[in-house]
C-alpha cells in the first residue's frame, strides 16, 4: 500500500490517494482472485469509499 510520491516531475501521476500492488505466479492465480468471495465481500462492503478504481495490469519481461 502507498501513496503518491513528492514529486514536482511532469511525469509523475500524483492523482491518486492510495495505490495496491498485488503480484500473482499466473494468470489463474489472478483469476482466482478475482473470484474469491472474500474479494467480491470487499468491493460490495467498500465500494461506497471510492469514486474511481484504475487498474494497470502488466506482466513480467
Amino acid at each position: 500500500i502507498g501513496i503518491p510520491p513528492k514529486s514536482s516531475r511532469d511525469v509523475v501521476d500524483g492523482s491518486f490517494t492510495y495505490s495496491l500492488i498485488v503480484t500473482f505466479e499466473s494468470p489463474e492465480a489472478q483469476q482466482k482472485y478475482q473470484d474469491e468471495a472474500v474479494h467480491k465481500l470487499f468491493i460490495e462492503e467498500s465500494s461506497h469509499l471510492w469514486t474511481k478504481v484504475i487498474v494497470y495490469d502488466s506482466r513480467g519481461i
